[in-house]
């Protein structure tokens, strides 16, 4: 079933869009305001669904106030006729059933309202993302948090705040009516009501307030999630687990407080709402007679009718002023990403067809300041200036030189001393068409800034660019999506099968693409890097223009131009042998480069076609021996693939490795309550939280129960004179009746104040059911997320591989707000409002005994309604909940990715898929809410027929029946109707919401755990390792049942403090040394021994924690260089300092203004790809582990800075275990022994000189390869 056109993302996006414009060119930035906007989209929907709210409350007020009270009036007199009272009880039935068909075409429009705009806003909101220059104060989780959270937000503003303005307009007509029922002390009831308003504000106030601050630590708690998520593989390997995890519990901690809070001003409103009309009519009548006044009950049960169909449309009001009050956060937190810097459009076409890029005097910085800007545009220069003026406007425009060079001169000065800090200055490039030109520089020295500029990344501060023609893009650190080789090939293009076949020679992946269905992202040894630069560099792109960004120094002979960067200036250009001439700074790089004895690359030439190397998800390992296919949706920029090698036909059985989402079937279990129940503390405090709305409703119920029989009371036994005058006036014998009148019983004061003080335990019933409400449904949620947290945590990496982050991220922010927020709220509707009809329903079969004969019919209706709903309602939840995982996974990709979408212009194709899964979702969800509405009719049908059965009763047995008591039974079958659909609805959506307590159970039930993290009376002595030596022996392992063997019998033994080279072709198995070494995957058979202690006796983080590995990709976490370096406070500053100083990063951190305490963004990217690394070098440094594994650590840094961190390793880690798993000859030929894998045996383990003397050895073969690179230069 697709999405309707009228409540497609696309459209609904494009109308927001539009009105989001004007408002921004109406009221400036500042004063925008986004919620104007949503109102002006929805303003004319709103005011028909409120006008058909209100004519549905017109008639729910009626029934009682006109129709009901006719038909007390003739039953207390005693003159009802049979066919009269049928005709009256037609009209209460009749009035009810055009109520609901009323009631439900308001909701069904509310609906409408709602997709469009959460699908519009969303659709909005997506396209901002994709226009961002950068996520600043933003982070990945809370951008998902506000697509997976504030959308649904806003739909429940539409559907349920139009609601408001019912209770208005009954309260009005209440009013009116009350006081001509009874009198002036009706207005007692009114002032009541009106009070109501009042403090549902204040609690929206409140509410409001402690929604902003709980969303905001909600948005922390999910941005942390992810970021573990997305680091895990690093998390897990320094055994970090239970210190991320404290992290996120404080966080979690600090979360419930507020939830807690703000759950009890809920509860507080949800449960005031229903009881004021009893207060308000407890109030009037007890005024009333305490005033000397009588009341009939025929006018107190009028009153009590009137007063219990006002309590609906008062009753929803807490709810409308709650969904308002959260739409106001979540609307000021899309306004917050709505008004974020978009990636400016300087890069502009240029006129000259023989220039591709162009930038003269050109300065960039990522910071926004004032700036003088001139863009070649069309062959002339215009210029932009922003320039501060007083009043705090920015005043932007685009003029001639001419017209502008005054305002120029005028603000040289505020320019100058205000400037940005400029990552890039002074830079005057020209590339002409088809050329290959080299960039090279040291660290931190501008290089991906300079292509980041060309992008459009950066702010352009001062200078002229252009650029001509399309561009593609190569980032440093790989991103791919979560779809097929083909599509990531791709790239949203369409397929054409020659130029696809010609693309996977070039870039060598035929074996790849042929053994890992799966596998897309392959790493580049030297023979596959010549392969490429000759290839495709050279070839395929023959008259491309190509800006190569390399430490790879060897290829740069080969370009026609070479930029030398330096501190973000251009130090050098020109060709090799020119530079080479000059003996500058390019002299000095490649003298650097080559006269390190061993520094050249050195990955295997053995003939024949290379076999697949990909990365994992975070690149700690970089063979493909790992996982077949496995690969991660484009998370942090280092996504990737984990591959293996293996027959055809068992690849692809393995090459689908995302696993569907699970859905659960049929009901939701008996087992998903038993969990839900034992996490909120046990059958005893569940018990006891009913027990609470039992006696609170009973309560409610019993001042009804104590009215009527106050009413039959009377006058007690106080006798009056017989009415009428006697015609013998002398020697009187008076005659006396009973009083009717209530003034008259003695005990009148003793009615009256039980029935006052009803009230004052009605408010502390419910006060206290409140608090152990609130208190029992978030002890259940966050028992449930602790539980589902540590699971997670302890889940093996084949879970992490074979699972999309953003569905877990889905659990841990879409379906803990249902847990947190929604299915309590629902849940106490549903207990408060069922307790209602049952005491209800006792009541009437009280007063009537032969309504239950008319009960059992009606029960087998709704219990048939609601077996054939029930099924429908739970799996239209599931597939909501299903539909949406793919929504959130692809926002959090496309903000992963970014800077690859901009590059290759593909946001409008990503746009596309977006608004796709929106409506693929709408369609579930809309169907979901809408489908409540046709039961809703049905039920509100069987409550009609109730009051047509309690009315026939009453009027059949009038005679047995006192007034009070067939007043009561009415009032209660009437309040039965909105009342009984809308409680049913509640049972039915808590249910369908009980599919996320389902969700997060899975996974505590379902997926398996890693091995003990300790294992008590195996735990190794705390000098363990003391000496560093390792054993392998007879290892086989395999990532999956249904994939071949990574590693086949391997044998070898480390001796202590010996540093091992491991060397191989690609996919031979060296990473695989690694893993099982970590035990991320534990092996088929054999064992690993580290000082003689086998390491799969002992417990993961004994082992883990005494093991220290230097990733090839850095990982870095958002919060400060300190908390990188450092993140649980166990070292002093200067052991800091000393380990940046080793790693020659020292200085960078001292030119920050904070220092260590500086800020690190997300994935770390305000700093280069280099300057990562010798973080992560430094954070390993401090480590101090006996066991080190290096995976290519110095292969994101220049040659000098390489060559002294090599020395840093020798130096820091001597007296260490050092198991290197090579890419370059630097890392292996001082090696006390070189290991050569092939196919997942060890060929070759001897000494470097021992290898090198023998021709027929292998790493002889691949170092004779390198060494042929030298005539490159």
């Amino acid at each position: 079933m697709r999405c309707s056109d009228i409540d497609r993302a696309e459209i609904n996006g494009e109308r927001l869009e539009k009105l989001w414009m004007e408002e921004l060119a109406k009221k400036g930035p500042d004063k925008a305001s986004f919620s104007r906007v949503i109102w002006r989209a929805t303003r004319t929907r709103v005011i028909i669904g409120a006008l058909t709210i209100m004519l549905s409350v017109s008639f729910s007020f009626a029934a009682p106030a006109f129709v009901m009270r006719q038909l007390l009036s003739d039953l207390s007199k005693g003159q009802m006729s049979l066919g009269y009272g049928m005709l009256l009880v037609a009209a209460i039935s009749g009035m009810e059933f055009c109520r609901s068909m009323l009631f439900a075409v308001g909701w069904v429009t509310n609906y409408k309202t709602g997709v469009r705009m959460r699908g519009g806003a969303l659709s909005l909101l997506y396209k901002k993302i994709l226009k961002l220059r950068g996520l600043k104060d933003k982070t990945v989780g809370e951008l998902v948090n506000i697509c997976s959270n504030d959308g649904q937000r806003l739909f429940d503003a539409c559907a349920i705040g139009p609601l408001l303005f019912g209770g208005p307009v009954v309260l009005v007509y209440g009013t009116i009516y009350t006081v001509f029922l009874i009198g002036p002390w009706a207005l007692v009831g009114s002032a009541t009501f009106l009070a109501f308003y009042p403090f549902m504000g204040f609690i929206s106030r409140i509410t409001t307030s402690l929604r902003r601050k709980c969303i905001a630590i909600t948005d922390k708690r999910v941005q942390r999630m992810t970021e573990l998520l997305n680091c895990i593989k690093l998390i897990k390997m320094y055994a970090w687990e239970k210190p991320f995890a404290k992290k996120i519990s404080e966080i979690r901690k600090h979360e419930r407080g507020y939830l807690e809070r703000t759950a009890f001003v809920q509860s507080v409103s949800q449960s005031i709402a229903p009881m004021v009309p009893i207060v308000s009519g407890i109030f009037v009548i007890t005024a009333h007679v305490m005033t000397g006044n009588d009341i009939t009950a025929t006018q107190a049960f009028t009153l009590v009718a009137i007063f219990n169909a006002m309590r609906f449309s008062l009753g929803v009001i807490p709810f409308a002023i709650k969904a308002l009050s959260e739409v106001r956060v979540s609307l000021d937190r899309c306004k917050s990403v709505l008004l974020m810097e978009e990636i400016k459009e300087y890069p502009t076409k240029i006129s000259n067809p023989h220039y591709m890029v162009v930038m003269k005097n050109a300065s960039f910085s990522w910071d926004i300041d004032n700036a003088n800007i001139e863009i070649i545009k069309d062959g002339r220069i215009d210029i932009e200036i922003k320039v501060n003026v007083p009043n705090g406007k920015d005043m932007s425009s685009k003029q001639s030189i001419d017209e502008k060079q005054k305002l120029q001169e005028d603000t040289d000065d505020n320019q100058s001393s205000s400037s940005p800090d400029r990552t890039l200055c002074d830079i005057d490039f020209t590339l002409e068409k088809g050329k290959i030109i080299g960039v090279c520089g040291s660290v931190g020295s501008g290089k991906s800034s300079l292509i980041s500029s060309i992008l459009g990344r950066m702010n352009l501060v001062e200078g002229r660019i252009g650029v001509s023609g399309s561009l593609a893009y190569v980032s440093q650190q790989a991103w791919i999506m979560n779809a097929t080789v083909k599509d990531n090939i791709l790239f949203e293009d369409f397929y054409d099968e020659k130029k696809y076949n010609d693309v996977i020679h070039a870039c060598c992946l035929q074996e790849d693409i042929e053994s890992f269905v799966s596998g897309s992202e392959t790493e580049v040894d030297i023979h596959v890097g010549r392969h490429i630069f000759t290839e495709y560099l050279t070839k395929a792109l023959k008259g491309k223009t190509v800006i190569f960004v390399t430490h790879q120094l060897q290829y740069l002979s080969q370009c026609d131009g070479i930029i030398v960067l330096s501190n973000g200036r251009i130090t050098e250009r020109g060709k090799h042998d020119e530079l080479m001439a000059r003996n500058g700074d390019y002299a000095n790089l490649i003298t650097t480069y080559y006269t390190q004895d061993d520094n050249r690359d050195m990955e295997d030439d053995i003939r024949g076609s290379p076999q697949p190397v990909t990365t994992n998800r975070q690149r700690t390992f970089s063979d493909s021996s790992q996982k077949s296919g496995s690969h991660r949706p484009g998370f942090n920029q280092q996504a990737s693939v984990m591959s293996a090698t293996s027959n055809k036909e068992e690849m692809k059985k393995a090459g689908k490795l995302m696993v569907a989402e699970e859905m659960g079937k049929g009901k939701v279990t008996f087992r998903t309550y038993w969990d839900y129940i034992q996490a909120a503390g046990g059958v005893i405090i569940s018990g006891f939280a009913v027990l609470m709305f039992v006696l609170n409703i009973g309560i409610q119920t019993g001042s009804s129960w104590w009215l009527s029989y106050w009413l039959d009371q009377g006058g007690g036994n106080f006798t009056i004179p017989f009415p009428g005058n006697l015609s013998n006036t002398t020697n009187i014998t008076t005659a006396t009746v009973l009083s009717r009148n209530i003034r008259d019983n003695p005990d009148m004061n003793f009615y009256v104040t039980v029935y006052g003080l009803s009230v004052f335990a009605i408010v502390f019933l419910m006060l206290l059911r409140a608090i152990i409400f609130m208190k029992v449904t978030l002890h259940a949620s966050s028992n449930m997320h602790d539980n589902i947290f540590s699971k997670i945590l302890a889940c093996p990496m084949e879970f992490f591989d074979t699972t999309p982050v953003g569905r877990i991220v889905n659990r841990f922010s879409a379906d803990m707000d249902e847990i947190d927020v929604r299915l309590p709220g629902n849940m106490e509707i549903f207990l408060q409002n069922i307790l209602m009809i049952i005491f209800a329903l006792v009541s009437i079969c009280y007063v009537s005994p032969w309504f239950l004969i008319a009960l059992v019919p009606l029960v087998f209706f709704f219990v048939l309604l609601n077996k054939l709903f029930t099924a429908c309602i739970r799996q239209l939840k599931r597939l909501d909940s299903v539909t949406k995982s793919p929504m959130i996974s692809h926002v959090q990709a496309s903000v992963q990715g970014i800077s690859t979408i901009h590059a290759y212009g593909k946001s409008n194709e990503f746009v596309d898929k977006f608004h796709h899964l929106i409506d693929t979702n709408t369609v579930p969800y809309f169907l979901f809410v809408s489908s409540n509405r046709w039961l809703a009719i049905r039920l509100d049908i069987i409550s009609a027929c109730v009051i047509a059965v309690t009315g026939l009763l009453v009027i059949v047995n009038y005679e047995s029946m006192t007034p009070a008591m067939a007043g009561m039974a009415l009032a209660f079958s009437i309040q039965m109707t909105g009342l009984f659909q809308f409680s049913i609805r509640m049972a039915i959506e808590t249910e369908a919401r009980f599919t996320s307590v389902e969700r997060l159970n899975h996974y505590s039930r379902e997926v398996e755990s890693e091995g003990d993290s300790i294992i008590k009376g195996q735990r190794p002595p705390n000098n363990w390792p003391s000496d560093g030596c390792i054993s392998f022996k007879k290892l086989k392992m395999k990532y999956r049942d249904n994939l071949p063997l990574a590693l086949k019998s391997v044998s070898f033994d480390v001796l202590p403090q010996e540093k091992v080279g491991i060397v191989g072709r690609s996919g031979s198995g060296k990473s695989s040394l690694g893993v099982a070494l970590f035990r991320l995957v534990e092996p088929d058979s054999g064992s690993i021994s580290i000082d003689n202690q086998d390491i799969s006796t002992i417990g993961l983080h004994d082992l883990r924690s005494k093991l220290a590995i230097i990733p090839q990709d850095p990982v870095l976490f958002v919060g400060t260089i300190r908390y990188n370096l450092d993140p649980f406070k166990e070292h002093k500053d200067s052991d800091l300092w000393e380990a940046l100083e080793k790693c020659h990063i020292k200085d960078t951190i001292t030119a920050l203004d904070s220092q260590l305490d500086s800020t690190v963004v997300e994935n770390g990217e305000n700093f280069s790809v280099g300057e990562r690394q010798l973080m992560c070098l430094a954070r390993a440094l401090l480590r101090h582990s006996k066991i080190l594994i290096l995976d290519e650590a110095t292969a994101a840094i220049d040659t000098e800075t390489d060559s002294f961190v090599q020395t840093t390793i020798k130096e820091a880690f001597s007296d260490c275990t050092m198991l290197i798993i090579a890419h370059r000859l630097n890392t292996v030929l001082s090696c006390n022994r070189i290991l050569v894998m092939e196919d997942g045996r060890v060929v070759e383990y001897d000494s470097p000189s021992s290898l090198t003397a023998n021709p027929k050895s292998k790493f002889k073969m691949m170092l004779d390869a390198v060494e042929s690179q030298q005539g490159m230069l």
